[in-house]
């Protein structure tokens, strides 16, 4: 069985590792984390705003959620109108028109807008005030980077202490995302990967995938929305659950890292299509 007892040299060989599959520099990799406050021991020295659940657990979100302010609440309501779309990339943000539309004053709309400010989801500028934040094809590529290095470092960590129960409760999440709605499939997806990374037991690393994830979801449902991705990604999926199954360490890193990258260069021509069509 693969052990691994330093979690500072699993994280350097999973960055090696994954460098070495995509042929980019390992520098880059660490680069990424260092740069987001991530030492490799796992402790974020950023805070992690907003990462607070949308979810119940299920992949859904009920309607009937209670917060404890109002300021959470419109959090929670303008996020899932950026992440679904229904605010659009660039779109202005008008603190009086959405206190009107919400029922609510300016106060809790600033407030939630500063949240969602730090979770990467809207600018705020001085003479525009608050718009729906726009990633660069750039942007994309170094958060899915990041993604990769970090999801393998974890993935190379918890498969020593997954459970069968770890595994079968990744696949339920898995099987929900064929048969659910587009909405609910980019929170699936995060649940599926969460599951496999649980065991780690880095909850820091963990607080900042979900971050990237969020941020990173509205632009994954329209990549599922216009392709067939959502077929592929239930593969690979299956795939990545079957090595670590087989506690094939270096095998199951491997696939993830593929299923990471393969939907970056997707999205990434997805997107690029559509902003030239938009043109």
């Amino acid at each position: 069985m693969h052990k691994i007892c330093d979690p500072v040299k699993s994280f350097c060989e999973a960055a090696v590792f994954a460098a070495e599959i995509r042929q980019n520099s390992l520098g880059s990799c660490l680069n990424y984390a260092m740069s987001l406050g991530l030492g490799p021991a796992g402790v974020a020295v950023r805070s992690a705003e907003g990462i607070g659940g949308m979810h119940n657990g299920k992949g859904h979100r009920p309607g009937g959620i209670k917060r404890q302010t109002t300021v959470d609440l419109v959090s929670d309501e303008l996020r899932r109108r950026i992440i679904s779309g229904e605010l659009a990339e660039g779109e202005q943000l008008l603190q009086e028109h959405l206190g009107r539309d919400l029922g609510v004053s300016r106060i809790p709309i600033r407030e939630a807008l500063r949240q969602l400010e730090a979770e990467g989801l809207v600018t705020i500028s001085s003479h525009r005030g608050g718009v729906v934040s726009a990633l660069s094809l750039e942007e994309i590529r170094e958060l899915f980077a990041l993604r990769a290095c970090l999801e393998t470092w974890l993935l190379s960590l918890a498969i020593p202490t997954m459970t069968d129960s770890d595994l079968d409760k990744a696949e339920v999440f898995a099987n929900e995302m064929l048969t659910g709605e587009v909405a609910h499939w980019g929170e699936l997806n995060w649940r599926f990967h969460e599951t496999l990374y649980a065991p780690a037991k880095y909850s820091q690393t963990m607080a900042m995938l979900h971050r990237i994830h969020k941020n990173i979801d509205r632009y994954l449902r329209m990549q599922i929305t216009l392709t067939s991705g959502w077929q592929k990604a239930q593969e690979e999926h299956r795939n990545i659950v079957n090595l670590c199954r087989a506690r094939d360490v270096r095998r199951a890193v491997a696939a993830l890292d593929a299923h990471i990258m393969d939907a970056s260069t997707d999205l990434i021509r997805v997107i690029s299509e559509r902003r030239q069509a938009a043109q």
